[in-house]
């Protein structure tokens, strides 16, 4: 619930922004009363203001073809603009608040519109987007209060983020054949909007995409071809009542429906593999579930009646436990299982493929046994459960599992052994924090002087936690390793402050302050994949090898380490996942010709000492994620594929964007 609580306010706190500071300017410029200005050069117009009529009209001139980035921003004596055929391309931010615009025409002949090109255009009712454009970019009437109206053109095959977010005046959407994609908070907070007609090539719904669209009653995906629901798309659309789901669809995400207090109405697809956690909580067809087992989909059990101190699930054609399925939520009862406190044991039987997040947490088990088949086990599955006698897991026997999520069995301290199988290539960060495995680990590490005993290694090269000794400046990874584990090196990661490490009692967090004044990290040619903040707060380092090997960087690997000001990408790194740089050091990053084929969002989120990023060549928008470079405030340069131009305000990041920032740093393509 925090990811969404924290989109939702991110977004709330934006709108307030634009709402209360609507001189903000597009590239430093404050107010446009008084200036006249008309700056066209070889067909480009690059600044204008002033240039309307006595009745606000202004007629884009025949010459020129591009509107360049902010060219109009904060221009408010216009009212009317007319903008020709042969104007082919509206850069980023062209009309950026220019509250005063009521009506925008645009000739058949624009193929792009670029991101946030009028967002807080608040007096704009209707606008018509010509069939010739081809792209419409993120947040490209984000915030326009007063919009009615509008007609998408049948050129455009997605609709990016936030592009339509907070206009609370429009009441209908019909979007054209050819979308394949509507983007994270793309109709977020549309208050008045009751219809929307999708198109059948649609295939996924990002994150918060209707969110909080509060006069929704009925939404029909029956013919589009969506495979993904992500991450709170619906939520808190108050007036729900009824979601008809298409035969493709694979998942539902995290929060999907949550808090959609009249959604009765909804049917669960047998192609249904995954829902994440919360999906369904908060609405009165979950509520009312009294099945003793209510399985969905394919094999997904959402909800358990059962009142009883042992469960046995074989015999029911379960292959998904979901999120929170058996979760002990105390007094938020609602989200979780109601007889927790009396389960103490629980057969899963073989055909289980996955155990989704927080499907336990916090019951109190004296014994369970897993499948051979369990591929996947989710962010704090088991946090807590294993704490009595010898109740613990034979990883070992787990020989299909393949990924362990974030603490998913941290505070077990009945877990005495991890003894993975070699099918294991993914563990999350503190996934078997303060288990007695671990404890057992730092104290036979710390009483020995031989350095192989400093590496907690299992399974087929995991490292699971290193030991670090006092004043140790460098740590060299032993060969053999292949994944460096979640916080297998994690620093510091604590509010509270030592100076030394003499008055630490606690074995883990005494190896954390030791962590925490490590400089380098040598890690083997072996190494394949660095997972989920395996250096979260290493504060300290100054540098690590990245081996060629290597082709995953995990989400927050280097997150906080102040010190790394320079790291070299290996060829063979194939995906960097979300803040995997944030508030690190880093000075630069150089991809540009590395075979990087993915990069997540908020990579490099907070970097205030980072001057300039290089891309890869040739990568394109729909492989990277968003707000890369929100509050790097020493940023200079961003070199990039043209690929990328559709999202590119995306990309950087609209706080970037809408502010004098947007003059601190240069946008340079790659000739491809």
């Amino acid at each position: 619930m925090k990811k969404t609580t924290a989109l939702l306010c991110a977004i709330l706190i934006l709108g307030t922004a634009l709402c209360s500071c609507g001189s903000t300017a597009q590239q430093g410029s404050s107010s446009t009363t008084g200036l006249y200005l008309n700056n066209i050069q070889n067909g480009i117009l690059y600044e204008s203001a002033g240039q309307a009529d006595e009745n606000g009209v202004y007629v884009v001139p025949d010459e020129v073809t591009v509107i360049a980035e902010g060219a109009f921003s904060n221009d408010t004596t216009i009212k009317k603009i007319v903008i020709g055929k042969n104007v082919k391309q509206i850069a980023e931010g062209a009309f950026y608040g220019c509250s005063d615009i009521e009506e925008i025409i645009i000739a058949d002949g624009v193929e792009i519109i670029g991101g946030g090109a009028f967002v807080g255009c608040s007096s704009l009712k209707k606008i018509i987007i010509p069939n010739s454009v081809k792209e419409l970019g993120p947040y490209a009437f984000y915030y326009c209060t007063a919009l009615e109206e509008v007609k998408l053109s049948s050129g455009i095959s997605e609709i990016y983020e936030y592009t339509f977010a907070k206009c609370p005046a429009l009441q209908s959407v019909n979007i054209p054949e050819g979308v394949s994609k509507i983007g994270k908070a793309a109709f977020y907070d549309c208050t008045s909007l009751a219809s929307v007609s999708l198109p059948s090539t649609l295939e996924s719904l990002g994150e918060a995409a209707f969110a909080s669209c509060s006069s929704i009653s009925n939404f029909d995906l029956s013919a589009t071809s969506v495979k993904e629901i992500d991450d709170s798309a619906f939520v808190s659309c108050s007036e729900l009542k009824k979601i008809i789901l298409p035969e493709t669809l694979k998942s539902i995400g995290y929060q999907t429906f949550y808090e959609c207090t009249k959604l009765y109405d909804i049917n669960i697809p047998d192609s249904v593999e995954e829902i994440g956690a919360f999906a369904l909580n908060l609405t009165p067809w979950y509520e009312e579930i009294d099945d003793d087992y209510k399985i969905v989909g394919d094999g997904v059990l959402i909800k358990c009646g059962v009142e009883a101190d042992k469960i046995d699930l074989s015999g029911k054609g379960i292959k998904h436990i979901s999120s929170a399925v058996f979760w002990n939520a105390g007094e938020n009862s609602e989200n979780g299982y109601k007889y927790a406190e009396e389960l103490s044991s629980i057969a899963i039987p073989e055909g289980v493929i996955s155990i989704g997040d927080y499907a336990f947490r916090g019951c109190s088990l004296d014994s369970i046994s897993l499948p051979s088949t369990l591929v996947s086990i989710g962010n704090y599955a088991f946090e807590g459960v294993f704490e009595k006698g010898d109740a613990g897991v034979d990883f070992s026997a787990l020989t299909s599992l393949e990924n362990i999520g974030e603490n998913a069995f941290a505070d077990c301290t009945a877990i005495t052994k991890v003894n993975l199988s070699s099918s294991v290539k993914t563990v999350g960060k503190y996934a078997f924090f303060k288990t007695v495995a671990m404890e057992s680990f730092l104290e036979k590490a710390r009483e020995t002087s031989d350095t192989s005993d400093d590496f907690w290694i299992s399974g087929d090269g995991v490292l699971l936690l290193c030991m670090v000794g006092s004043e140790q400046e460098t740590v060299t990874v032993p060969e053999g390793v292949k994944v460096i584990g979640g916080g297998a090196m994690a620093g510091w990661d604590s509010t509270s402050i030592y100076d030394s490490n003499e008055g630490i009692t606690d074995k883990y967090w005494y190896n954390a302050w030791n962590m925490d004044k490590v400089k380098e990290v040598v890690l083997p040619d072996t190494a394949e994949r660095i997972c989920q903040g395996a250096f979260l707060c290493a504060g300290s380092l100054e540098k690590v090898n990245i081996p060629d090997n290597v082709n995953y960087i995990g989400s927050e690997a280097f997150k906080y380490c102040s010190s790394l000001h320079e790291i070299q990408i290996g060829n063979g790194v194939k995906a960097i996942d979300d803040g995997a740089f944030s508030y690190s050091g880093l000075y630069t990053l150089t991809l540009e010709l590395t075979n990087v084929e993915n990069i997540g969002s908020e990579v490099f989120l907070g970097c205030k000492e980072l001057v300039w990023v290089t891309f890869p060549v040739g990568l394109g928008s729909d492989s990277i994620g968003s707000d890369l470079f929100l509050n790097c405030s020493k940023f200079e340069n961003i070199y990039i594929s043209p690929k990328a131009s559709a999202r590119i305000y995306d990309i950087i990041g609209n706080d970037m964007y809408s502010s004098a920032l947007r003059n601190s740093f240069s946008l340079n393509y790659y000739n491809e």
